[in-house]
């Protein structure tokens, strides 16, 4: 844990006080100074580096502090205007919405209508109805139109079985 020095002419080196002179250089050779010397160097630069990240760590940290409540009314508008931008499009969509309720309305009654018509045309084009309950011969005699004297046989209706009775 020391260092060792040997000089070749000591007389050079002492003043006239006993001391060395200033401006006296020494010349050291040591292969365990040098190594030790080569990891103080990296370990110093490690060190300069981790006072760097540290320094500006704190610059970040002294600037938030000291922009504090423009930092916090930055952040409050941002949040702001997605509050906005998000109410536009509830907004929007409502009204498409409403908008499709209103066509709908509109296309049900359309349908309704329209299915109304049909039953009234399938109803109208069935092939055996349902109203036909006696033969012509019956409703002339009946309204005392002029009729034959033969009845004509009932159409519609394929056994006795179904016949309406009166």
């Amino acid at each position: 844990q020391y260092i060792v020095v040997s000089l070749k002419n000591v007389e050079h080196c002492w003043d006239e006080f006993g001391g060395l002179r200033r401006g006296a250089m020494v010349k050291i050779e040591s292969q365990m100074l040098s190594k030790r010397i080569i990891d103080a160097s990296v370990f110093r630069d490690v060190l300069i580096k981790r006072k760097n990240d540290y320094l500006q760590q704190l610059k970040e940290v002294n600037k938030f502090l000291l922009n504090f409540k423009q930092f916090k009314l930055e952040e409050i508008a941002k949040i702001e205007k997605e509050i906005i931008s998000l109410e536009e499009k509830k907004l929007i969509k409502v009204s498409a919405l409403m908008a499709k309720r209103k066509d709908f309305i509109y296309l049900q009654r359309e349908l309704n209508f329209r299915l109304d018509k049909l039953d009234e045309d399938i109803e109208n084009y069935r092939l055996e109805r349902v109203e036909l309950l006696r033969d012509r011969w019956a409703k002339d005699q009946d309204l005392g139109r002029p009729y034959s004297n033969r009845p004509q046989e009932i159409k519609n209706w394929p056994d006795d079985d179904q016949r309406f009775e009166f």
